[in-house]
């Protein structure tokens, strides 16, 4: 299609979408990769980190890219501002009144067809522009990724997040109104949005890059037992700490990979048993180099993309029910599931033993994730949202 032919979108996104070291930015890359087939892409990122990005994969895929810099003071200021108005932190901490001026004069200059704004974070920056169709991508529900965590803070810091549960609840349903179109990434997941139309947001999953992860894993009862995850998010922390102090030390004979982003800062414990790589730049590597993986899942939501990576690289999967929910794998046939650490410990020995059980989940999870989670048809079906 030639770019006279394609309509306008505007995508708006809290984070740069270039080094794609956390699901949010995962999503948007792949969305945007697939969106442009049918759109000009003019993408809007906000920028909480400062960093300095190589928009080289980005830049064939948009049309335009703009990225604003929220500084320091500024998220001081309206968190702050949040604790008396009863917005979100989580929203106050992305928001800025001069740049939401600013995003508002390239909107009308753009003059888009469509606006798709991705997470509740950017929600304000256009609830209130109604001349243009807007679509909202929840991605997660927040509050009870917010919820979960709770009883797992400091008790000091309890307070805290018990407000920001109320206060994301509320959110959740009242930002509903101010987009024509809604999507999350579950149906789990929508089920926590609290709205008495919630059955209106659509189910727009995640996805894999098939040709990326066409490299199947082959059985082998010695190899390593993998986990992959940025370490800044909170369930992945969670986990690898579950890891470290109960799996590795109760299972000494066992071999644990822990990578991706900021994991190099885990391991205090010096757990010889426990290796501990930090970002990788082609995450394949280390999928190859395990022969099974392990999410062990206590707090967060929506579909967790390290399990389909995995998957669609032939690893067995072991994950909680909390962890298998929002994917719906069929437990002994596509996945296994352990909650404890007797389970975890148990099922990845069962795994490491049992060639033939081995090669059902490495086959059937291979076949489940083609068949479930297409970035293609993912794509399709929010193109088809946006147009109708």
């Amino acid at each position: 299609m030639n770019s006279s032919e394609k309509k306008k979108l505007v995508m708006l996104v809290s984070r740069v979408p270039a080094k794609l070291d956390k699901g949010d930015k995962l999503r948007a890359f792949y969305q945007i990769k697939h969106l442009s087939a049918r759109y000009d892409i003019y993408l809007i990122c906000l920028d909480t980190e400062s960093e300095s990005y190589n928009l080289k994969n980005l830049d064939q895929y948009c049309k335009e890219i703009k990225i604003f810099r929220i500084g320091r003071w500024s998220k001081m200021f309206q968190l702050l501002k949040a604790w008396v108005t009863g917005v979100p932190y989580q929203v106050a901490y992305f928001y800025n009144p001069s740049i939401k001026k600013k995003i508002h004069q390239y909107i009308s200059f753009i003059q888009p067809d469509h606006i798709y704004s991705q997470l509740i974070r950017t929600a304000e920056y256009v609830k209130n522009i109604h001349s243009i169709p807007k679509t909202l991508d929840y991605m997660d529900a927040f509050s009870k990724g917010v919820e979960r965590r709770i009883e797992h803070v400091n008790f000091l810091m309890r307070p805290l997040f018990k407000s920001e549960h109320k206060r994301l609840l509320k959110y959740e349903s009242l930002i509903f109104e101010y987009f024509d179109k809604k999507t999350i990434i579950s149906d789990i997941d929508r089920e926590f949005i609290f709205h008495v139309n919630r059955k209106q947001i659509e189910i727009v999953s995640n996805g894999i890059d098939e040709s990326f992860f066409d490299l199947p894993s082959k059985w082998n009862n010695q190899g390593k037992v993998l986990f992959t995850g940025n370490m800044s998010y909170p369930p992945n922390v969670k986990a690898s700490e579950f890891i470290e102090n109960r799996l590795a030390v109760k299972a000494k004979d066992l071999q644990f990979v822990i990578a991706g982003a900021n994991s190099e800062k885990l391991n205090k414990l010096a757990v010889p048993n426990v290796e501990c790589t930090g970002w990788v730049e082609d995450i394949r590597e280390v999928y190859k180099e395990a022969r099974v993986f392990i999410a062990p899942m206590f707090i967060g939501t929506g579909v967790q993309n390290k399990i389909l990576e995995a998957m669609a690289m032939g690893l067995p999967i072991i994950t909680t029910d909390l962890g298998n929910k929002p994917l719906g794998a069929g437990i002994e046939s596509e996945i296994l599931v352990a909650n404890t650490e007797d389970e975890f410990i148990e099922q990845i020995r069962r795994v490491m033993k049992n060639k033939e059980l081995y090669d059902k989940l490495s086959s059937n999870g291979r076949e489940f994730v083609r068949l479930r989670f297409s970035w293609q048809k993912s794509v399709q079906k929010l193109i088809e949202l946006m147009t109708n």
